[in-house]
């Protein structure tokens, strides 16, 4: 249920604007280009809603890292993800879903012992947690 859930969420991002790029399994390459999303799985799971105590609820709580060369960079690439994922009803077979719900949002922390070679920039980044919930349908 973690994979249907998951693939429902990405398919949400598939369509990040160029040059924006999404590394869907925490794996970034060693020289990324930026900006760049990274998906993390945070938690998972099931919690009793009947008077059975029959788990039936599923919730998927994900992070979305956003990467840029630079506090603005970081959150014009958290707005981008922001405005495909609050609110929105992810599909995902044999499931209702809630919709999605931004959880818990950290300040951009700009790491500067990373200058790009390039443009002189630091990394910074944007940190986001998200809650998709869903029940049988």
């Amino acid at each position: 249920m973690i994979r249907e859930h998951k693939a429902a969420v990405l398919a949400l991002l598939a369509d990040l604007p160029p040059p924006m790029t999404l590394y869907p399994d925490g794996e970034v390459p060693e020289r990324p280009s930026f900006p760049y999303v990274v998906f993390h799985t945070t938690a998972r799971n099931r919690r009793a809603v009947k008077v059975t105590n029959d788990s039936d609820e599923f919730r998927l709580q994900f992070q979305l890292t956003c990467v840029g060369l630079g506090d603005d960079a970081a959150g014009i690439v958290a707005d981008a993800v922001a405005a495909r994922l609050i609110d929105a009803r992810p599909v995902v077979a044999g499931r209702t879903c809630k919709r999605i719900k931004l959880d818990v949002t950290l300040p951009i922390v700009t790491d500067s012992t990373y200058t790009d070679p390039d443009t002189g920039l630091h990394l910074s980044t944007a940190r986001d947690s998200y809650l998709l919930e869903s029940r049988p349908a």
